[in-house]
């Protein structure tokens, strides 16, 4: 059963896409790297959510719009026995692997972290998978391991419950994908190309976006480990102004892209770490590009070309429209 909504007087027109929406401008910030206490950002406006980790619990803009969602976990033991399986088997890569520099400290926080999936942009041609080297094994055992699946297929599940449009919009992007070029996603039971592994044993992130993710879409966190979650672990939503309790197997879905969000740390001699899944901004435009590039597309039709250019203008308040209302949400109205 899902928990009362939680209303932000969000203009979420006014987040930061860029033009066309497939990804987002960088905010600034004097101390990204800043540890802030649950103090300090009391006293700076922010309001504390007291949550349990297990119901969901809808954020909901000026505008009406579930722009975010505390997803809740299922109401069963054995998912949180799965998800403490998770995250005995990412240490065990942790100790093992060899992690390289820029993986381990990075604009996210100081940790190993490893993206995983399919991308597109930044020069490539066609969607291509990301390229792991010496991690490549490590990698693949993770996405075997049955407690990782379970957490994944959760959290696509979560996101057809909570955000339908969104989902058969991404659910297209990887069919699509998958059809024009072979490459498969990360998990059969999740409709996200990609999923980042975070390999710290007490992982909290300075202040970011995740700027390349598709703007107006959900990436979904999953906090795992063994740490109190009323001392530490929380997840900070800067433009919502929001500090949310986030314990272990509970999943968070925000649009990551234009939410600038961090974490507080948890407490020395407690452990945390955290998975997500992502939908990367180049993969969806390629995809609504007609299967090609934006040159390519000029090239071989100039009409549709202009006409995409066109619509760039308004395409963040086109995707705003992927996300539900609470009367959509069947039995939440």
């Amino acid at each position: 059963m899902a928990g009362a909504s939680i209303n932000i007087d969000l203009d979420s027109s006014a987040l930061p896409s860029k033009v066309g929406g497939y990804s987002a401008k960088t905010k600034y910030y004097r101390y990204r790297n800043k540890v802030y206490t649950l103090e300090e950002l009391l006293a700076m406006g922010f309001r504390l959510v007291k949550w349990d980790g297990k119901s969901p619990r809808p954020i909901i803009d000026r505008f009406g719009n579930i722009i975010a969602c505390l997803l809740g976990r299922p109401d069963d033991d054995s998912y949180v026995l799965d998800c403490t399986n998770a995250f005995d088997a990412i240490l065990e890569v942790a100790d093992e692997a060899n992690f390289k520099k820029s993986q381990k400290c990075h604009k996210r926080g100081n940790f190993p972290a490893v993206n995983v999936g399919i991308i597109h942009g930044q020069g490539t041609l066609r969607p291509t998978y990301l390229v792991l080297g010496k991690l490549q094994p490590y990698m693949d055992r993770l996405r075997a391991n049955k407690s990782v699946r379970r957490i994944m297929g959760f959290q696509s599940g979560a996101l057809r419950i909570w955000a339908p449009k969104l989902y058969a919009y991404g659910k297209n992007v990887i069919k699509t994908v998958s059809d024009k070029t072979g490459l498969r996603p990360n998990f059969d039971c999740s409709i996200f190309p990609c999923v980042a592994f975070n390999f710290g044993r007490n992982v909290w992130t300075w202040l970011h976006q995740d700027l390349m993710n598709l703007a107006w879409f959900w990436c979904i966190v999953t906090a795992l480990g063994d740490f109190d979650a009323e001392q530490g672990g929380h997840l900070i939503m800067w433009e919502a102004k929001l500090i949310v309790e986030f314990p272990h197997a509970a999943s968070i879905a925000i649009p990551s892209a234009t939410f600038t969000h961090s974490n507080i740390p948890v407490r020395e001699g407690e452990r945390r770490t955290s998975v997500t899944q992502f939908l990367p901004g180049g993969l969806a435009r390629w995809v609504d590009n007609g299967c090609r590039t934006e040159k390519e597309m000029k090239a071989e039709d100039k009409k549709a070309y202009e006409e995409m250019q066109k619509k760039k203008a308004g395409r963040w308040a086109w995707g705003m429209g992927f996300w539900s209302k609470l009367s959509d949400i069947v039995g939440m109205a």
